[in-house]
């Protein structure tokens, strides 16, 4: 297959390149400046925004299938109307642009990275997040990812373009920023100070991102329509997951007990209850149907994603 990845030189982008080339597939990018060294083998590649979807859409042609990876990540969990609108530029209106490109050009897969958030930021083991769940988005970025869903939904239905929708929990691996680096960073500070995180009794879906990347490449291949929820196979408490980080690093942190709901007091006082919450909630899902329609099961445990994960920062901090 010739498959097109959009936003290739981001986290997940590097890595789908890599899986597809993998598995035999030419692979195509679009990325937002110059491929660094040792990225993997593309066959063709054009350097621009993916806003400017005129100097891309010809990486398109002779395309089998389009993965379209790019986005404006979440900066905050609230956002006013202004910054709604940034939002819904680049992640509505950009790939649904695009989607319209490819169905002209007849492309037969178009894969969207979407999100859990989509659902809402809560959901416990008990009440997973499936891919039939009803959507409530909270904040500009999730608002975005469901809108987007929407309207590639609406515009490819019926058409000879597959829409497969790829909706990711917190994904981690080598290469991650954001949130998960800083649990990293944070696990370290523990292993220095008591964190007061052990008494927190929650459960939290994770996606290596190797995991996410495989079912990826699986609904190309497939040309496979619908919603493909991914995870590592069982949710994990902060607390757990911390020791896990740890246990990688050859470190002991240090989690004393404090009840969740002082911790929940004192971050909304500082206003950071959002960050609280990704620490303290549950956000749960269920891959079942995903495994069941493409036959997957994660190739890569948690543990074992951890561990790939922890010696990239390792080497990153030795580099440094």
């Amino acid at each position: 297959m010739r498959v097109l990845v959009v936003g290739a030189r981001g986290f997940l982008g590097r890595a789908a390149c890599a899986a597809l080339a993998l598995r035999g597939h030419q692979v195509r990018a679009m990325a937002r400046g110059p491929l660094p060294q040792g990225f993997p083998t593309v066959d063709e590649s054009v350097t621009c925004d993916p806003g400017s979807v005129g100097e891309w859409i010809p990486l398109m042609d002779g395309c089998d299938a389009v993965a379209y990876l790019a986005a404006r990540v979440h900066a905050s969990d609230f956002d006013d109307a202004g910054s709604v609108e940034l939002y819904r530029e680049a992640n509505v209106r950009v790939p649904v642009t695009a989607a319209r490109a490819a169905a002209s050009l007849g492309v037969q897969s178009f894969i969207y990275a979407s999100s859990v958030k989509v659902h809402g930021e809560s959901a416990g083991v008990e009440a997973p997040i499936r891919s039939d769940s009803p959507m409530r988005p909270i904040g500009a970025y999730s608002i975005s990812k469901a809108e987007a869903e929407r309207a590639l939904s609406a515009g490819l239905s019926g058409g000879p373009t597959a829409l497969g929708i790829l909706v990711l929990p917190l994904v981690y691996g080598p290469r991650v920023r954001a949130n998960f680096l800083r649990l990293i960073q944070l696990t370290v500070t523990g292993s220095r100070i008591p964190l007061p995180f052990a008494s927190i009794r929650n459960a939290r879906s994770l996606s290596y991102v190797e995991n996410a990347v495989d079912v990826l490449a699986r609904i190309a291949e497939a040309r496979a329509n619908g919603r493909f929820i991914v995870d590592d196979g069982k949710p994990v408490s902060t607390p757990d997951l911390m020791t896990a980080i740890a246990e990688s690093l050859r470190i002991r942190t240090h989690l004393v007990r404090c009840p969740p709901e002082w911790l929940r007091t004192v971050a909304r006082a500082a206003g950071r209850g959002a960050v609280a919450e990704r620490l303290l909630g549950s956000l749960v899902v269920d891959s079942s149907e995903t495994r069941r329609l493409l036959g997957w099961e994660p190739s890569w445990s948690m543990e074992a994603g951890l561990l790939e994960t922890v010696r990239w920062y390792q080497s990153e901090r030795t580099s440094d």
